[in-house]
């Protein structure tokens, strides 16, 4: 019987260990979204991608996906990269820079570089966090290629999830106040973990929520496999391991934690996503019936009970829309306005906090707080990046959502993993409309994690060309070896 777990003698275990370690930290130090927490995360990913590079190089099996199927998105990043150099270069063309640059030379009486974007330090930054999601990503596509390295690799998430679930828990319900290390000065009211926001926390626990579910379905389907002999529960019982007990209790764990931060988002958005997870579930005709059957019971009667004891801070919030969306409103209009002013080019990645003073005006409530985000994903993104910009963005993630959700529907064996996959996208696509979590470094590298996983599953290894491929493609690197030990 094959093993269901990673092999300890795996070429791949050393660096996929430490890519394993990296996203267990990222959520840790206020969800990576200080400066020196951000660019630390960057920095980890990086040498995760190096370490990786390395045992490739002396094991060309670890190049599991060829680079040559991920053409299409190596084009995409490129022309991105390309055109985010060029935004804040201070190279190009003075008529193209914004006018505020010579306003700033008139002014303080020196002259300016210049740039499209108002921001170019804070540009890089940005281009880096950017960089790192986008690597997260391949290594969780290489290593999860392989079906005991993706079961592996989803109990890791789903652990990581039920982790951060438990400290939050404790610090809200023994009323310690407390995220990471410091006193907790925000929505002392709600479960946030180590996170600042309660709505980003609670995109974080949605997806994880999602992983659980995944690997429920598919603990159900292998019961199921098994045949019933009359038995009824008790038998059923019987036959669930400490890993499903696991499950089990995380699912209750991490859905309390959600319903808890109070996120009218969040909740929302992972009940939608959890919608879309079990419609590809059901629409996958070669699945195990009857397993689909019980893991929906599982997850539709688990979510009640934790929704009926823990869920009375979320409904009085969904009573109450008005006083968030003070100055929300107004936000989405500014940004739409400096869309009109800019919708080619845009202002700079991490430009959002300037162009919102420069955009604001009288009419604007002076109440109104300053806005260093517009807590609208897709509009800060056309802001910053320019429409062109993206919308390629928006559309590589859609081809990779839409490969995951044709996976789902139509693989043999594995297809919870894109299930998981596009409902995640769903729950942050929705969220992406109201909330900023996906500008939160460790919500996104999370993401990007679940998102690699359930790509690598999303196509049969039966049409799979990984093998031949990577050889003809790594002949060059094999004579480089070769040469070099010599």
């Amino acid at each position: 019987m094959k093993k269901d777990t990673i092999e300890t003698r795996d070429p791949a275990a050393v660096p996929f260990w430490f890519f394993v370690a990296v996203l267990a930290w990222a959520p840790l130090p206020f969800a990576s979204n200080t400066s020196w927490s951000s660019n630390l995360l960057v920095g980890l990913v990086a040498a995760s991608v190096a370490l990786w590079a390395l045992f490739a190089i002396r094991n060309l099996e670890l190049i599991r996906v060829p680079l040559r199927r991920l053409r299409l998105l190596w084009l995409a990043a490129l022309i991105l990269v390309l055109w985010f150099l060029v935004q804040n270069g201070s190279w190009t063309p003075t008529a193209w820079h914004h006018p505020m640059w010579q306003s700033t030379a008139d002014t303080l009486g020196v002259p300016a570089a210049g740039a499209i974007g108002l921001d170019p330090a804070a540009a890089y930054e940005t281009l880096g966090r950017i960089g790192a999601y986008g690597f997260t990503f391949f290594l969780s596509l290489q290593f999860c290629r392989r079906t005991a390295s993706a079961v592996t690799f989803a109990y890791v998430l789903a652990g990581i999830a039920v982790a951060y679930a438990i400290y939050g828990l404790i610090m809200q319900l023994g009323d310690f106040q407390l995220v990471a290390w410091e006193p907790k000065r925000h929505y002392q009211d709600s479960v946030t973990s180590t996170f600042i926001n309660r709505n980003s926390y609670g995109t974080f626990a949605g997806l994880g929520l999602l992983v659980i579910c995944g690997l429920l379905v598919r603990a159900m389907r292998r019961i199921a496999a098994e045949g019933v002999t009359g038995g009824g529960l008790s038998e059923m019982l019987d036959r669930l391991t400490f890993r499903d007990f696991f499950l089990i209790g995380g699912f209750a764990l991490v859905a309390a934690a959600l319903i808890l931060t109070n996120s009218r988002g969040a909740s929302l958005s992972t009940l939608f996503a959890l919608i879309v997870f079990v419609v590809l579930i059901a629409s996958n005709q070669r699945s195990f019936k009857l397993g689909t059957i019980i893991a929906g019971a599982i997850i539709i009667v688990g979510s009640w009970m934790v929704f009926s004891v823990s869920s009375a801070g979320l409904m009085t919030r969904m009573l109450d829309f008005e006083q968030d969306a003070i100055g929300r409103r107004e936000v989405a209009e500014i940004a739409i306005r400096a869309i009109g002013d800019r919708p080619l080019t845009g202002f700079g990645l991490g430009s959002f906090e300037g162009v919102f003073h420069l955009f604001r005006d009288a009419a604007l409530d002076a109440r109104i707080p300053a806005f260093d985000k517009a807590h609208n994903t897709y509009l800060e993104w056309a802001l910053e990046a320019g429409l062109p910009a993206a919308a390629l963005m928006v559309l590589t993630i859609a081809v990779l959502a839409f490969a995951c959700v044709r996976g789902a529907i139509t693989r043999r064996r594995n297809s919870s993993y894109p299930a998981i996959a596009a409902a995640a996208t769903a729950l942050v696509a929705i969220h992406a409309l109201v909330d900023f979590s996906l500008q939160i470094p460790a919500v996104t590298v999370y993401y990007a994690a679940i998102l690699g996983l359930g790509f690598a599953q999303s196509w049969s290894t039966q049409a799979d060309e990984a093998r031949s491929t990577s050889r003809q493609s790594a002949q060059g690197l094999e004579a480089w070896r070769s040469a070099a030990e010599m």
